[in-house]
């Protein structure tokens, strides 16, 4: 302690790169910490994956089934201990805002295969007899208000009634995450960004058949399969400029092009 005096006055000495060694020590201590947060974050889903589940999907997009006979093929592969499948659905509570993810599954053989989503036993039992039932995370309940017995009605954007009245839902039971970082909201930010780069991908498809095969036939999809890019980006920061090139550029040269071909 008795030379503390003479490292602040050799401190002091010059002001300027004594304090460009503090910021340089700061700025690497804030790399440091910026990398690690995006390591996590990478590693998030393959650590809540698992090393022993895999996960098919149609290759044009998630939402497209795969055919049913899959699952006994794949159920019948060496080393596969489990099979289960889910359909994205896609509804509307209240407000195209109120935007959080909903898969119809089947219930049992999720709940097997997804160990990490915790429900009580009795609420588990009536979820699997009830055909309408739904269990939703403690997130997702806090933010709605949501409670176990509620009916909760969602307009479908694909699985539609011949009416086009609402799906309703009763809540049967409210899971917990059983394992730190497993998703509570269904809120999937990974399920947006499969989707975009999907959507994209078929809407690149559809021009390439248009451009250099003459087929005209999926042009007039290209507007809606956009029209989900666009709504997928807006529901995250770092996707909005994306979003916005896609809506004020890329839909209004499309609709000119398909206005020019129908002419």
């Amino acid at each position: 302690m008795k030379f503390l005096h003479l490292v602040w006055r050799s401190l002091m000495r010059r002001k300027l790169r004594t304090l460009f060694t503090a910021l340089s020590i700061f700025i690497a201590f804030l790399l440091f910490g910026a990398l690690m947060a995006l390591r996590v974050a990478f590693g998030m889903g393959v650590d809540l994956a698992g090393q022993d589940r895999l996960v098919m999907i149609q290759k044009v997009s998630f939402i497209q089934p795969l055919p049913l006979s899959y699952r006994e093929r794949i159920a019948s592969t060496e080393g596969v201990s489990g099979v289960t499948h889910s359909s994205w659905f896609g509804g509307i509570y209240q407000d195209p805002k109120n935007f959080f993810a909903q898969f119809a599954v089947d219930p049992e053989s999720w709940m097997q295969m997804y160990p990490e989503y915790v429900l009580p036993e009795a609420q588990k039992k009536a979820w699997y007899a009830n055909r309408t039932g739904a269990v939703v995370g403690r997130a997702l309940a806090t933010r709605f208000g949501w409670k176990v017995g509620d009916r909760v009605p969602l307009r479908a954007t694909i699985w539609r009634k011949a009416d086009d009245s609402p799906w309703t839902f009763t809540i049967d039971g409210i899971y917990e995450a059983g394992t730190k970082g497993a998703d509570e909201t269904q809120f999937l930010r990974w399920l947006d960004l499969m989707g975009v780069q999907r959507h994209l991908k078929a809407a690149g498809i559809f021009a390439r058949l248009w451009h250099r095969d003459g087929k005209p036939g999926y042009l007039a999809d290209v507007p809606r399969t956009l029209g989900y890019v666009v709504e997928a980006c807006e529901r995250h920061d770092d996707l909005a400029a994306l979003g916005e090139l896609v809506r004020v550029r890329v839909l209004p040269a499309m609709q000119s092009s398909l206005a020019a071909a129908r002419a």
